[in-house]
């Protein structure tokens, strides 16, 4: 395995919740019916309804991450980790 090929692998595995969160977009907009379908039933809507609040969990991490991130970079100033956070969230 060459250094590219570790570098995109490592990549993935750190950005896990983006590839999570496309994927159950994915699944959502190509299941409309079976979703529909599934309104009918109690179990399988509590089902979808942790599913997706899972997701958006994992993403709302995963952002406030980078806004972490992103604030060491900039010299970490008092103010900048809580003004990234700030517009991140505004984001999700």
């Amino acid at each position: 395995m060459n250094v590219v090929e570790h570098s995109k692998r490592k990549l993935w595995l750190r950005e896990w919740p983006l590839a999570l969160a496309v994927l159950t977009l994915m699944l959502a907009l190509l299941g409309k019916s079976w979703v529909t379908n599934a309104l009918n039933q109690p179990t399988l809507v509590l089902l979808l309804l942790l599913i997706i609040c899972s997701v958006i969990l994992a993403a709302a991490v995963a952002t406030v991450r980078h806004a972490e991130i992103l604030a060491q970079r900039m010299g970490e100033p008092a103010c900048y980790p809580a003004a990234f956070i700030y517009c991140s969230l505004v984001r999700i």
